[in-house]
């Protein structure tokens, strides 16, 4: 195979096998081009935490992002789940406790005094 466009006609079940192998060179060249392209992302992604794992800032912030991504995980399980108080609890460590939730106001029970002072039955 010379590489030059072939101008000829023919029957289609003829040229089924020169077809795939034309097609197999091609996901060949897109399989490398991404293999490439992945080891030259992990190649960055190892240099980056190298650098950012030195200062002890960019570690804090490092641990802080996962912890936040962890919340927000917690966060929209228990909204599928309709648990409310792990839904409260994740809004309150999000939000850094600057949201407050409102609590129901507790009933107050009077006890009935007698105008005599004897309260036994």
């Amino acid at each position: 195979m010379t590489g030059a466009d072939v101008h000829e006609w023919g029957c289609s079940i003829a040229w089924i096998p020169l077809l795939l192998v034309e097609n197999s060179r091609s996901i060949t060249g897109v399989q490398a081009a991404t293999e490439s392209f992945r080891n030259e992302m992990v190649d960055s992604n190892k240099a980056m935490q190298g650098l950012l794992s030195k200062t002890e800032t960019a570690s804090d912030l490092m641990r802080n992002t996962t912890t936040i991504f962890n919340l927000l995980s917690k966060q929209q399980r228990a909204v599928s789940e309709g648990d409310k108080s792990l839904e409260d609890k994740t809004i309150r460590q999000l939000s850094n406790n600057n949201i407050k939730i409102k609590k129901k106001p507790k009933k107050v029970v009077t006890k009935k005094v007698k105008k005599n002072g004897n309260n036994n039955k």
